[in-house]
């Protein structure tokens, strides 16, 4: 993660999924022993690029393992 770590969930497999205040890296994911789970995202991060700045508050995961995550962002637009 670039910043702060606001959000964290433990999927039913024991990996850790982290979210925060990010600049590059959205999600970081964890295998239970605490290593960088290489099969997530590219190189276990993924990156959600929706806004210039975002925080995820929540990590949820659906019952078909799907993670659903919720938080606050804004895009860094001039209008000229």
């Amino acid at each position: 993660l670039s910043s702060e770590a606001f959000a964290l969930a433990i999927d039913p497999q024991d990996r850790i999924l982290v979210g925060g205040k990010v600049n590059h890296d959205d999600l970081v994911r964890f295998n239970g022993d605490g290593a960088v789970d290489l099969t997530f995202g590219l190189r276990g991060h993924a990156s959600l690029s929706y806004f210039s700045d975002m925080t995820i508050r929540e990590i949820r995961f659906s019952a078909d393992g799907k993670v659903w995550i919720a938080g606050d962002g804004y895009d860094f637009q001039s209008e000229d």
